[in-house]
């Protein structure tokens, strides 16, 4: 009798189990969907991180070249540092910010049954508004607003 895995539930025959031609086409069906949605998920944190090059402000480097172009080459400090965690659309009031003066990093805390999920902030003077493409994630995502004198 056939065994299933623990991650994707793709069908593992036993040696004595007859041959399906539709087992294995459903285990290529689903290796070929979740390969191409981490393809998928690898592209957007890559057009997030960007380049060095980058001049627009919607990627890491290009906040970070703004943010250099605008303090200079000189001597910066950190402002101020906040964090909030969550899984779920979520609205917080934080503490008053220069968005243009700060970067958003996120951190993944939880990746229950290693699902892929999109998180997504915006980011205004006094909030910090999440957004997860499900919804609500069901794990836990870290934001860190780093904000530069």
């Amino acid at each position: 009798m056939a065994t299933y895995t623990e991650h994707y539930n793709l069908t593992m025959p036993e040696n004595d189990d007859y041959y399906h031609v539709e087992n294995f086409n459903e285990n290529f069906e689903t290796i070929d969907s979740l390969m191409a949605e981490t393809e998928n998920g690898i592209s957007k944190v890559n057009d997030k991180i960007g380049t060095t090059d980058d001049s627009e402000t919607g990627s890491v480097f290009g906040k970070l070249n703004t943010l250099q172009n605008t303090i200079g080459n000189g001597f910066s400090i950190i402002k101020s540092i906040q964090h909030f965690t969550t899984g779920a659309n979520k609205t917080f009031n934080i503490q008053t910010v220069d968005p243009a003066k700060c970067i958003v990093i996120l951190e993944r805390l939880e990746v229950p049954n290693q699902r892929h999920v999109s998180a997504t902030y915006k980011l205004s003077a006094t909030t910090l508004e999440t957004t997860f493409d499900s919804g609500n994630y069901g794990g836990s995502v870290g934001f860190w607003i780093i904000e530069f004198n």
